[in-house]
């Protein structure tokens, strides 16, 4: 008879080759859900955290393989202990998986959010440029969360070399970083075939919008972090979503957020080492300097990114 023992969700990282089978348990039956060697698509991921699932499950004779397995390869990407913003950061993604993982927005997790996202800011702070942590720009676990942590640590960090000082301004930033794809979680998966489903996608094409009205029920958010949220897919051309607004009529912080997380997806897709991936990003922003992104901000941020080339 099989033994099955629970892995936290937690453990499980996206993306990556697993150690060996993973296995729902749906029904009062442990079904197989992904072969050893097969990988957890981040979509398929982001639903699960949303539907509030704790655990995956695998063999009794797999669990510390599987709990090596995602130590291991979390610790190839830790930051170094000592770091206030590595301390900040651990902080802050135990709130981000709770409060990604609400059905609906409470005034205490808002407010849980905003502290641990003024603390993160102040670490950022201390030094706006030469550490190498205020740009996650190394670390894809390709989960919603993942990718929110990313967007919010590199929009702050450009955000600073744009000239923005003040802790709202930056507190904006971070927010609508780290939120700016919070509607994705509000597009029910159940109302569709698959992930691949063509009304899926056209669904989730709203996630902008989702997002702002789901915030919006709570009257903690600052309109400038909704605004960020609202319209982080609109591009300078104006042929963005939701409004297809131009230029100016763009929120400034939003421009910021796009650039972080554009240079985010990218980086995802491109080919090559760290290093290769992060040159072919700065490219593709120059290259869409005035289409998509403002080409002010851009020749800011692409700066900022070379800086980063030679440090990291």
């Amino acid at each position: 008879m099989t033994v099955f023992a629970s892995l936290p969700l937690r453990f499980i990282l996206p993306e990556i080759s697993l150690p060996g089978d993973l296995y729902l348990f749906i029904n009062g039956k442990y079904l197989l859900y992904k072969k050893k060697g097969d990988v957890v698509p981040s979509d398929r991921y982001m639903f699960f955290v949303s539907q509030k699932l704790s655990s995956f499950f695998c063999q009794e004779k797999d669990k510390t393989l599987f709990l090596s397995w995602g130590e291991d390869l979390k610790q190839k990407e830790e930051w170094p202990v000592d770091s206030p913003i590595r301390q900040e950061q651990k902080k802050i993604k135990e709130e981000l998986i709770s409060f990604f993982s609400e059905e609906e927005v409470s005034g205490d997790s808002v407010k849980k959010i905003i502290r641990a996202t003024r603390g993160l800011i102040e670490a950022f702070s201390q030094n706006p440029v030469a550490e190498r942590q205020l740009a996650d720009i190394e670390r894809y676990d390709f989960s919603i969360y993942g990718h929110s942590l990313a967007v919010a640590n590199l929009a702050v960090y450009l955000g600073i070399n744009s000239g923005y000082s003040q802790q709202k301004m930056l507190e904006y930033l971070y927010l609508g970083g780290l939120l700016h794809d919070y509607g994705k979680i509000k597009v029910d998966i159940n109302q569709f075939s698959s992930f691949e489903d063509v009304q899926y996608k056209t669904a989730l094409l709203k996630h902008p919008q989702m997002g702002k009205t789901a915030l919006l029920l709570d009257n903690e958010f600052p309109e400038e972090v909704l605004k960020i949220i609202e319209q982080h897919h609109e591009r300078f051309d104006g042929k963005g979503t939701p409004k297809g607004l131009r230029g100016h009529k763009i929120y400034e912080l939003t421009k910021i957020v796009t650039l972080a997380n554009e240079y985010d997806n990218f980086l995802k897709t491109a080919k090559g080492d760290m290093s290769q991936k992060r040159i072919q990003a700065i490219e593709f922003l120059k290259k869409n300097a005035g289409i998509i992104f403002d080409p002010k901000i851009t020749a800011k941020a692409v700066k900022a990114l070379e800086f980063l080339l030679v440090k990291v």
